[in-house]
């Protein structure tokens, strides 16, 4: 699939972005609607995606229930993924 983000740097940003949230809170779900909302990213999931790619080990197998009829998927970083991260590359946070 390509990407024809006409904004690259904008989706860069929101990735970095997401990716210290997840540093930064780890053992924390977070869902698409949280995204759009702390980061004005409406494209989660492909955020996601590309940070997989780039080695994170990001669950994306719960959901969370927001009605009585609907459940939103949520993704959180595990605890030990992060901080092996932050001590692999040296992140201050």
């Amino acid at each position: 699939m390509s990407d024809n983000n006409p904004n690259p740097e904008r989706s860069e940003s929101q990735r970095e972005q997401i990716k210290m949230w997840f540093l930064r809170h780890p053992d924390t779900e977070i869902t698409g609607l949280e995204a759009l909302r702390f980061f004005g990213c409406m494209e989660f999931p492909k955020r996601i995606s590309e940070l997989v790619a780039m080695g994170f080990n990001i669950n994306r197998d719960k959901f969370r229930q927001v009605g009585e009829h609907t459940r939103v998927k949520a993704y959180y970083l595990p605890q030990a993924e992060a901080e092996q991260y932050i001590k692999a590359n040296n992140i201050k946070l």
